[in-house]
């Protein structure tokens, strides 16, 4: 199984304008009126490991794919080919904590999901899908600390840059704690 390493949409300056956003909340928000900023953050893009699950041995990536995140267990569909990234020596990510078996089933059931909802139109049947390429898929992760001691920690998603959510955050939490598997080292 090859392994690719998506390439971020957004900089470190972008993201951290975001994340900063994200954390104190609108103009009118409580969040703004009783949090303080931050003493103390710190910004890094972490990869998460994910699997791509092909629509059919005969089809390939351009076609489009389900991504399944193996620490979140969740699966999203994508219409094209993530962009990589061309030279990923120094790059370091999470082992890939699912078996194929386990990976399929995340596919089919979210599959099936979707076409109940109709959001997937496909004529597809998911008992025809197969294990695809190992894709490392980019994080924008910030942690602040407050005056108080209290750690915070946000997501951003390195694409498509919408918030993490509190399951990628129990994703990343959950890589960090299965830090033993971790692939050349330490996150970046």
């Amino acid at each position: 199984m090859a392994v690719q390493w998506a390439a971020p949409a957004c900089d470190r300056e972008r993201a951290h304008e975001m994340l900063e956003r994200m954390a104190r909340g609108s103009l009118i928000s409580w969040r703004r009126l009783i949090s303080r900023k931050a003493f103390r953050s710190r910004l890094e893009l972490v990869y998460l490991p994910c699997c791509q699950v092909l629509l059919s041995d005969t089809e390939d990536q351009s076609v489009g794919f389900v991504l399944v995140n193996g620490f979140a267990r969740q699966a999203q569909q994508v219409a094209s080919g993530i962009p990589a990234i061309g030279d990923c020596a120094d790059l370091r990510g999470f082992r890939y904590p699912l078996s194929e078996t386990e990976t399929l089933e995340i596919a089919r059931h979210a599959f099936i999901s979707w076409k109940l909802n109709r959001v997937s139109a496909r004529q597809r049947d998911s008992a025809d899908f197969v294990i695809g390429d190992i894709v490392h898929y980019p994080f924008w992760a910030r942690y602040a600390e407050s005056k108080t001691g209290r750690v915070s920690l946000d997501l951003l998603d390195g694409i498509a840059e919408r918030p993490g959510g509190v399951m990628m955050k129990q994703a990343y939490l959950e890589a960090l704690k299965d830090g033993a598997s971790i692939l050349g080292g330490t996150h970046s």
